[in-house]
């Protein structure tokens, strides 16, 4: 039967005792068998204090060898004593290889320690509190696997100890310690929906302190490269229509190695930004109005500074509108924004022109050979154009301005409907008619009164002769004039009558001669003394 085996722990010291051997005088040898290689590499044995007497105490440095056995003897010297040695094999204490170092990981990744050491080993573990908090069961065996967790904002530093086994000999405690970084959070940011050249400004914020952010664009048309960390800042272009991105934006904290948060995503819209300026228009009252609004913007809002040109304060989308009527020519500026960017506005003018209008002629009738004229007026600036319905009374087919011309001796009566349009600029008012009208006239003669003097005395009604021998026009009439002077005879009248009969005053002296007289129609009084 061999010596007995002991586990020999790498403690100091190890001591070994051979019960009631004081007499015989114990001295103790130890080696290893085999022999290691020289220190450092390899372990060694030696003693601690004396190597004889009843117990000695042993001290192992280094790491020990796979295989090796500590050959422990104890030989007496007493002469009275056996001197065959009483010898103990110790079995080197069980150990790890390194321990795997002191790793950082992120919440959520999984931490694996592989515990190696000498063959025929095997291992148990614990963990410390800190451990527990950081995700390791408390005990086991074997590797040690678990879920890295951390619920904080900060770093979690946790641990425990390992243990190695060579049968029922146990190593001495190792530590492991693993530091889990937390998973970064963000706050969600908001969706941005900005006109066209506007800055765009998006800053990210986490609850976990020293956080970076990193993200992705899923369409580099709103004026944001493909990737990029930080804030985002920067100008935006104007688009020829709107146009929306995905930002995904991942935060990440680093503290030894880099952590990723979950991402989060949010949009930015660049929307169309202007509107075509519209060009200054001139429109007559009356007319109707339409204005279409082009550019990149979604719609269109516009203001009006006069309404007295028909068109309302504001409104939205295209313009529609009749043209108002006013004495004069109103000008409002019409101010067009574009939405839902109000910065872009553009501003053209709307001119209404003053309404052209004509006085309404009076009718007109001559005798041929005779002159008509007629002079036109209206509104200020306004010309005027007319047509002749008929040209035989001696006015062309059409013309401008006023109408003066001669008359032709026409063998019957003619009539024209004349119908003047005013006009100023380009636009054109309410036309107006109204008839000239040229007679065959024949000659006119008021015929011969006698001319005998009458007397009388007092009151009287007195009666004179006509002779009856006019020659007249139709619509003529004949007046009969009284007067006293024959040197003056319309400066000196006394009475006019439609008949023959004159009621002569008191002591009047004579009725010294009457004048007969013709007016024709819409012509001044011609007169004839006879």
């Amino acid at each position: 039967m061999g010596p007995p085996q002991f586990c020999f722990a790498l403690i100091s010291p190890n001591i070994y005792t051979i019960p009631n051997s004081a007499a015989a005088n114990l001295v103790w040898t130890v080696s290893i068998v085999p022999p290691p290689p020289m220190p450092p590499i390899g372990g060694g044995v030696t003693f601690q204090g004396p190597s004889t007497g009843e117990t000695v105490a042993l001290n192992w440095y280094g790491t020990p060898i796979p295989g090796t056995v500590i050959h422990l003897c104890a030989t007496p010297t007493n002469p009275c004593y056996d001197p065959t040695p009483v010898c103990i094999d110790i079995i080197p204490p069980p150990h790890l290889y390194p321990v795997p170092p002191h790793p950082t990981v992120c919440a959520g990744d999984e931490v694996v320690f592989e515990w190696q050491g000498p063959p025929g080993q095997h291992y148990t573990w614990s963990a410390l509190p800190s451990g527990m908090a950081i995700g390791a069961p408390q005990q086991g065996s074997g590797d040690l696997v678990f879920i890295a967790q951390n619920s904080t904002n900060i770093p979690l530093l946790g641990g425990g100890q390992v243990l190695s086994w060579l049968g029922d000999c146990k190593g001495v405690p190792h530590t492991w310690v693993v530091t889990v970084n937390p998973k970064p959070s963000m706050n969600q940011p908001d969706n941005i929906a900005v006109c066209g050249g506007s800055p765009v400004s998006v800053t990210f914020s986490s609850a976990t302190p020293t956080t970076t952010f990193s993200w992705t664009n899923d369409n580099p048309a709103i004026g944001l490269p493909p990737s990029g960390t930080g804030n985002i800042n920067y100008v935006s272009p104007k688009v020829s229509g709107p146009q929306t991105a995905t930002i995904t934006v991942t935060p990440q904290y680093t503290n030894g190695i880099t952590c990723p948060g979950d991402p989060v995503t949010f949009q930015i819209t660049i929307n169309g930004s202007s509107v075509d300026d519209p060009p200054d228009i001139t429109v007559c009252p009356g007319a109707p109005v339409s204005i279409a609004f082009s550019g990149n913007a979604a719609s269109y809002s516009w203001a009006n500074s006069n309404t007295t040109i028909g068109l309302d304060a504001a409104g939205y989308g295209d313009i529609a509108f009749t043209a108002a009527d006013n004495p004069l020519p109103p000008t409002a500026i019409v101010t067009v924004t574009p939405q839902p960017c109000p910065f872009a506005s553009q501003s053209f003018s709307i001119t209404v022109q003053p309404k052209a209008q004509v006085n309404q002629p009076d009718d007109v009738s001559v005798c041929g050979g005779q002159p008509v004229v007629v002079l036109l007026s209206g509104s200020s600036g306004t010309t005027f154009n007319w047509t002749n319905s008929n040209t035989a009374i001696g006015l062309p087919a059409a013309g401008a301005g006023n109408i003066v011309f001669p008359t032709p001796n026409v063998p019957a009566t003619q009539t024209a409907t004349i119908t003047i349009t005013p006009v100023r600029g380009a636009c054109t008012g309410e036309p107006v008619t109204f008839q000239i009208t040229v007679e065959c006239c024949c000659a006119t003669d008021a015929g011969t009164l006698d001319t005998a003097t009458i007397g009388v005395c007092g009151p009287k009604m007195v009666a004179v002769k006509h002779l009856g021998n006019q020659n007249l026009e139709p619509n003529d009439t004949i007046r009969y004039i009284l007067y006293t002077n024959p040197a003056n005879p319309l400066g000196s009248v006394i009475q006019y009558s439609d008949s023959l009969f004159f009621s002569l005053p008191a002591r009047h002296d004579a009725l010294r001669q009457c004048v007969l007289r013709r007016r024709h129609r819409r012509k001044p009084p011609a007169q004839r003394l006879d």
